[in-house]
C-alpha cells in the first residue's frame, strides 16, 4: 500500500467520528514525495478546479478600460 493511502486511512480513522458528530465531511488529502496522490485528494482537486474555472475571473479580464 502506498504511504499516502496509509496516511489517508489513518486520518479518516482519527477524524471520522468527530466529523460525523458535527455534521461535517472529512476528506483526507494525502500525497507523497514521489507524485502519488490519494484518490480522495485527486477528487478534491478536480472539484476545486471546476469551481475555480467557472467562478474566478482571470487577472486579464479584470483590467479596466481595456478590451482584449
Amino acid at each position: 500500500m502506498p504511504i499516502a493511502l496509509w496516511a489517508a486511512s489513518g486520518k479518516v480513522t482519527k477524524h471520522e467520528k468527530t466529523c460525523l458528530d458535527n455534521q461535517h465531511v472529512f476528506i483526507p488529502f494525502a500525497f507523497d514525495t514521489f507524485d502519488f496522490l490519494a484518490p480522495e485528494a485527486v477528487d478534491l482537486l478536480s472539484r476545486v478546479q471546476r469551481v475555480m474555472h467557472s467562478n474566478v475571473m482571470t487577472p486579464r479580464s479584470m483590467v479596466y478600460g481595456r478590451s482584449f
